[in-house]
């Protein structure tokens, strides 16, 4: 069976015009395939490089919102430090006013 086909394909080459239009198939699926294989290359060193940078710019995002979320958090309790402290000193001043 495998000679049968393997005949055919040669009588098929054979003839000039089908070896062109044959060599001319061959041609545009290497085309297409050095085509597709660049263009995935490309692709994935491109992807690469977004990705590296992403990493970067979420790291320095972070390393400047921690500071800030700091200072935020001291100035939230120096808040209620204050607040407790001026609830205290209001406290004892209505005491003191009761006790005259």
């Amino acid at each position: 069976m495998k000679l049968l086909k393997l005949s055919l394909l040669i009588n098929y080459f054979a003839i000039a015009k089908n070896s062109k239009r044959a060599i001319f198939l061959i041609n545009v699926g290497l085309f297409l395939s050095i085509f597709a294989l660049s263009a995935a290359s490309i692709s994935i060193y491109v992807e690469n490089k977004v990705s590296n940078l992403e990493f970067e710019h979420l790291t320095n995002s972070r390393a400047k919102s921690e500071p800030e979320q700091t200072t935020q958090e001291e100035a939230q309790s120096e808040t209620s430090q204050e607040d407790t402290q001026s609830e205290k000193t209001d406290s004892s001043n209505n005491n003191d006013e009761n006790n005259r």
